[in-house]
């Protein structure tokens, strides 16, 4: 009995969108400690399984430039790399969202393999964020494990948001 692939996209297809993804994953996400991990296996690894979850559907994403959003979460800081940088968006995000009702904690918030930059929390919401670096490895497991949250990766020029 024949399958009907009347509606299904060839392997070219697939790859083809697979490669894509991962030139962006790549251009869009910043590695700390690049091919770290408890599997030694290559960050390549992990990017496309990354964007197996989102090629799939499993997972979605969004990439916003900071021209995209509300310029005041920004305009009080140097984009800048460094711990500076890291630092005061960190406490900058967290007064941010204590303003407008959200718990915060940033005293190493919990994730399913790690611990994430800061956690914020509103009723049945909640958002990790992770800010610049951030392990390849520790990004795919808890995406592929993690329900019903947000992690938003922010860098010095991208906010990358992941919906899980």
């Amino acid at each position: 009995m024949k399958k009907d692939i009347k509606n299904k996209l060839s392997w070219f297809e697939v790859e083809s969108a697979i490669k894509k993804e991962i030139a962006w994953l790549k251009n869009v996400i910043f590695p700390y400690q690049p091919n770290k991990n408890l599997l030694n296996y290559s960050d390549y690894v992990f990017y496309r399984l990354i964007t197996i979850l989102i090629v799939s559907g499993e997972i979605k994403v969004f990439e916003y430039d900071y021209v995209n959003v509300d310029k005041s979460i920004f305009s009080d800081l140097d984009k800048k790399h460094g711990s500076n940088w890291h630092d005061g968006m960190i406490k900058y995000l967290a007064e941010y969202f204590l303003e407008r009702d959200f718990s915060a904690m940033q005293n190493e918030p919990k994730l399913y393999y790690g611990h994430a930059d800061l956690k914020i929390e509103k009723e049945n919401k909640i958002i990790y964020f992770e800010i610049d670096t951030i392990n390849i490895f520790k990004l795919f497991i808890n995406l592929k494990v993690m329900e019903n949250v947000d992690i938003i990766l922010i860098n010095n020029s991208k906010i990358i948001k992941f919906e899980l």
